[in-house]
């Protein structure tokens, strides 16, 4: 059974793992791998921002194993709006664990958060991102110029969305 819990301060180690696997190093913004301190301190951060409430975030696992995890950002409180992103193990990839992970977290999301709206930003080439999303009820909104910056470069992005109607629909 798949589990979305709460991180600790000792997954940072599992954080380090994650993020240093290959396939996971292509979808980040970096334009070279993370240090395990550099690692150890964006764990940090992110850690003490969801300490605070700024950041809602969840461990995926499965019989207490770490494959992944689940971040709600850029949370804005006027619109009830936040950016969702995730990253699972590819080890896991391709087994279904990543969409039931993400639908139960928007779910979850919707509820706590009390959101209208969860956003998701993907690069054009990450396919896999975009079925899981799609398979789960958000709709490609929009194709945005020169969005974010990418390992050193300004892309573009889709924006994909799910307002909260559409959650009780699916």
């Amino acid at each position: 059974m798949i589990e979305l819990r709460q991180v600790r301060y000792q997954d940072w180690q599992n954080f380090y793992a994650l993020f240093t696997e290959s396939e996971i190093q292509k979808e980040l913004p970096f334009t070279q791998p993370l240090s395990k301190f550099e690692c150890y301190v964006w764990f940090l951060s992110i850690f003490l921002n969801m300490r605070q409430g700024l950041v809602y975030c969840r461990v995926i696992s499965i019989k207490k194993r770490f494959l992944g995890i689940i971040f709600l950002e850029q949370y804005n409180p006027i619109h009830k709006t936040a950016n969702i992103s995730f990253d699972l193990s590819k080890r896991y990839q391709g087994k279904g664990i990543g969409r039931i992970a993400v639908a139960k977290f928007c779910q979850q999301a919707f509820l706590r958060n009390k959101l209208n709206r969860i956003n998701a930003i993907v690069r054009p080439s990450n396919e896999k991102s975009q079925n899981l999303l799609t398979n789960i009820g958000f709709t490609k909104e929009a194709s945005l110029k020169q969005y974010v910056h990418f390992k050193g470069n300004l892309i573009d992005v889709f924006l994909y969305r799910k307002c909260r109607d559409e959650q009780k629909a699916n």
